[in-house]
């Protein structure tokens, strides 16, 4: 069976359907500039194939040649610790065992040497094992009072 630039070429094992109709652009792309340039096909098959116009496909290998297009990046790992909390581990823990709550650690931690976001100390709490506490009222948080907002008045303007 001779295959012509309108045909899809058929997998030879299955899973191969997943080479043969790339629908990620950029797999599409490296499957169009593997056709051209390993494979030998010309830039109208190549187009025709894969959906470009042959211009298209000469400036994919002008960039690719250039060095321009990247189809496999290699992963950079994350961090493994987070020097910030292991530094303030300790003393989240002393805080919860007082009764505190995530945010109410990270208010008085902000105070301190070791400063931590309130999703930071939500996160070893977790890691420690400690639940989520109940929102609680202002006046049992162990904050100090919010001012009480001053009340209008109505303004004379004739005196």
């Amino acid at each position: 069976m001779e295959q012509t630039a309108e045909q899809t070429p058929l997998p030879a094992r299955e899973g191969g359907e997943f080479f043969c109709t790339p629908t990620q652009p950029n797999h599409r792309r490296y499957e169009a500039l593997r056709a051209f340039l390993l494979d030998g096909d010309s830039a109208a098959e190549v187009g025709q194939r894969f959906g470009y116009r042959p211009a298209t496909v000469a400036s994919m290998v002008r960039d690719f040649r250039a060095g321009a297009r990247q189809f496999f990046l290699t992963p950079t790992p994350g961090p493994k610790n987070a020097p910030a909390k292991d530094a303030a581990r300790s003393r989240i823990i002393e805080l919860r065992q007082q009764g505190r709550s995530a945010y109410e650690i990270a208010t008085v931690l902000a105070a301190e040497a070791t400063p931590l976001n309130r999703t930071g100390v939500a996160e070893v709490l977790a890691a420690e094992g400690f639940p989520r506490l109940q929102p609680r009222p202002h006046a049992q948080r162990g904050l100090p009072r919010r001012a009480t907002p001053t009340h209008t008045k109505v303004i004379d303007f004739d005196t």
